[in-house]
């Protein structure tokens, strides 16, 4: 049997950790980003600008979910939460056109970014490769 401290022995345990003597602190500070968020929210104006741009979508007709799509492209590309977005394509298409555009307002911007590094990659890989061996030849 190792002792401890010797080459091959098990690590010795952690020593438990104190219980944190303030555990209401993180939900306080939750409660608190929230309030200050719905409080912005409301200082400008957030739900009548939402409605303005719910009312142009809609007048759009047929080309709405279109416009909506891109909108949502480029929210993503932003890096805007999408949660909020995500409610009003439900609001503004109903369940299941609005899901649809989602993902694929969601799933494009990522794909093209994915296909984008890939191709950086291998350009970079292929051309560092390719030179060396060029250079050993």
């Amino acid at each position: 049997m190792t002792e401890p401290g010797t080459p091959g022995a098990a690590p010795a345990p952690a020593p438990p950790q104190p219980p944190s003597r303030r555990p209401w602190l993180r939900p306080l500070l939750l409660l608190a980003v929230v309030a200050v968020l719905l409080v912005l929210a409301r200082v400008f104006g957030l739900g009548e600008k939402f409605g303005l741009l719910q009312d142009w979508i809609e007048g759009l007709g047929p080309v709405g979910p279109v416009v909506f799509l891109g909108l949502y492209i480029l929210a993503v590309v932003a890096a805007i939460p999408g949660s909020a977005i995500t409610l009003a394509a439900g609001a503004l298409f109903g369940t299941v056109l609005g899901v649809i555009l989602v993902s694929v307002g969601s799933t494009t911007p990522r794909a093209r970014t994915s296909i984008a590094a890939s191709r950086m990659y291998h350009s970079c890989f292929l051309s560092t490769n390719l030179t060396r061996s060029l250079k050993d030849a």
